[in-house]
C-alpha cells in the first residue's frame, strides 16, 4: 500500500468497520471503534473492538470430548465439600456420551488415577467409583495437575475437544508449590491444546495459583464459597464444553506505517513491528470474546482514505475438522463536519474500555491491599474518574467506572477487604477479561 503524507487543522477522522468479505459460518469477526469520527489536526486515540462470536450449532454435530476431572480429596475437603465434589463429577460424566473420553484423577499427598481415560460404556459403574471417593490427607496440586495431563495425552487428536477441570479448596503443600511451577505447568497444558479450568471452593484455597493455571489456555475460573453450588459449576463447565464450535481461534492484526498501538487490553498480545497476534482459544456457540486496542491515528486531509486496520482471524472448526478463516478492516475515511464526530460516538464500545479497565484496576487494587497499603488502593481508585475524563469516555460509562471507584475507595477507608471479597473480587477480574459467560456466582446467590 503506497504511503501517503496527511495534513490539515479543523480535518475529521473517520473509523469505519468494513466486511473483507462475508463472514465464515463457523465464526464472525468484527471490529468497531469507540469514535467512528475523530477531529484531525492532532493525534487521537480511538479505542478499537476486536470481537469474535461463534455461530450455534445442534449439539448431535459436536465433536467427541477429551475430559479429565481431577479433585482434590484432602482433609479440608471432608463433609459437604466432598459429597457435594461427588455430585458435580456425577453431574459431569451424565452430560458426556459414548463418543467420548474421560478419566478421572484423585489427589491428598498422593496421586491416584481413579478412573484411567477410557470411554463412557458403563455409567453405573463410573457414578459407584466416584461416589466412593474420601477426604484425607494433605494437597499434592502439581501432582495431581501432571497425572491429568498423563491422562489427556493417550488421546490428544484435534478432533477431540481437549478439557482438564480442576476442583481444590486448599493450598499447594506437597511438591513443587512455587506460582513458578506452576505458570510452567500451565503453558504445558495449553501448548498440548489442553484448556484448564479451574474451580476454587472455599476461602483457603491459593486463588493465584488456581488462576494462573487457568489463564494460560484462558479456561473459566470459579469461585466457590458454597459446596452445594458444585453440581452446578460441573454441569455449566461441561455445557459450555460441548458447545464449542472452534478451536484455536488466533486474530492477527496489520497496522500501517502511520497508525501505531498504545495497548492492548483484556488478553496477552504478541506484537512484531506492525503485525498483532492476539489468541483466543476455544470459541462456544453463541459465545462472543473480544480483545480492545488503543491506537494513535495520525490526521488527514478531506475525501482521503485509509486503511486503518486489517484483521484475521484463523481457527479449526470442530464440526469437520477444518481450518478456517475471516477477515475484516477498519477504514479511516476524513470530513469536515464536526457534528458527524459528535454523532458517532460508539458508547457500547466505551462500556467495554470501562469494563476491562476496570478488572485491571481491581487486580492492582488487591494486590495493594493485600501488602498492607490501604491508602494507596484507595488512591488508585479515586483516580478512576479522571482517567475517564482523560480518555474521554462518554458521560454514562465514565459516570459507571466513578462509582466503582467511589464505592470500593469508601469500603477500604472503614476496613479492609474480607477473604471472601479478596476472592470473589479476583474472580471478577479474570471473568470480566476473559468475557467468560458460566459459572459468574455472586456471593448472594451462594446463601
Amino acid at each position: 500500500m503506497a504511503r501517503q503524507i496527511f495534513h490539515g487543522s479543523m480535518i475529521l477522522l473517520v473509523l469505519l468497520a468494513l466486511p473483507m468479505r462475508a463472514p465464515a459460518d463457523t465464526v464472525q469477526l468484527r471490529i468497531e471503534s469507540d469514535r467512528p469520527v475523530v477531529e484531525a489536526g492532532k493525534t487521537h486515540t480511538v479505542r478499537v473492538k476486536v470481537e469474535v462470536q461463534g455461530a450455534e450449532l445442534p449439539e448431535a454435530d459436536r465433536p467427541p470430548v477429551n475430559l479429565s476431572l481431577i479433585i482434590d480429596k484432602s482433609g479440608s475437603m471432608r463433609g459437604d465439600r466432598i459429597e457435594h465434589a461427588r455430585q458435580g463429577a456425577i453431574e459431569a460424566v451424565r452430560r458426556l456420551g459414548n463418543q467420548d473420553i474421560f478419566s478421572v484423577v484423585v489427589f491428598d499427598r498422593e496421586v491416584k488415577t481413579l478412573i484411567p481415560a477410557q470411554r463412557l460404556t458403563n455409567l453405573g459403574l463410573v457414578e459407584e467409583t466416584i461416589s466412593g471417593i474420601q477426604a484425607g490427607g494433605t494437597t499434592n496440586i502439581h501432582g495431581g495437575m501432571q497425572a491429568g495431563l498423563t491422562e489427556l495425552k493417550k488421546n490428544l487428536d484435534k478432533k477431540y475437544l481437549n478439557r482438564a477441570v480442576l476442583l481444590s479448596d486448599g493450598l499447594a503443600n506437597v511438591g513443587p508449590t512455587q506460582p513458578e511451577a506452576f505458570d510452567k505447568l500451565g503453558r504445558e497444558f495449553s501448548r498440548s491444546g489442553v484448556i484448564v479450568s479451574t474451580v476454587g471452593l472455599g476461602r483457603d484455597y491459593n486463588e493465584r495459583l488456581l488462576t494462573s493455571l487457568a489463564q494460560a489456555s484462558e479456561g473459566n475460573n470459579y469461585f466457590v464459597d458454597n459446596p452445594k453450588t458444585l453440581p452446578k459449576i460441573f454441569e455449566d463447565e461441561i455445557g459450555a464444553l460441548v458447545s464449542t464450535v472452534a478451536t484455536g481461534v488466533t486474530i492477527t492484526i496489520e497496522l500501517p506505517a502511520r497508525v501505531t498501538l498504545r495497548n492492548v487490553l483484556g488478553r496477552a498480545y504478541r506484537q512484531a513491528g506492525n503485525r498483532i497476534e492476539i489468541d483466543f482459544h476455544d470459541l462456544g456457540g453463541g459465545a462472543s470474546k473480544y480483545s480492545l486496542l488503543e491506537l494513535t491515528i495520525p490526521r488527514g486531509d478531506e475525501g482521503q482514505v485509509l486503511d486503518a486496520l486489517v484483521a484475521r482471524a484463523r481457527y479449526r472448526r470442530v464440526a469437520d475438522n477444518r481450518d478456517g478463516e475471516t477477515s475484516a478492516r477498519t477504514q479511516v475515511r476524513y470530513t469536515n463536519r464536526p457534528e458527524e464526530a459528535d454523532a458517532a460516538v460508539n458508547v457500547a464500545v466505551q462500556n467495554a474500555w470501562v469494563e476491562l479497565h476496570q478488572a485491571a484496576v481491581q487486580d492492582e487494587v488487591l494486590d495493594l491491599v493485600e501488602r498492607g497499603e490501604r491508602q494507596q488502593a484507595q488512591e488508585r481508585l479515586r483516580k478512576l474518574g479522571d482517567e475517564a475524563a482523560a480518555a474521554g469516555i462518554q458521560a454514562a460509562p465514565a459516570r459507571r467506572l466513578e462509582s466503582y471507584g467511589q464505592r470500593e475507595s469508601q469500603i477500604l477507608q472503614e476496613r479492609s477487604y474480607s477473604r471472601q471479597e479478596v476472592l470473589q473480587r479476583r474472580t471478577d477480574a479474570y471473568q470480566l477479561r476473559n468475557q467468560q459467560s458460566v459459572g459468574r456466582v455472586r456471593i448472594d446467590d451462594e446463601r
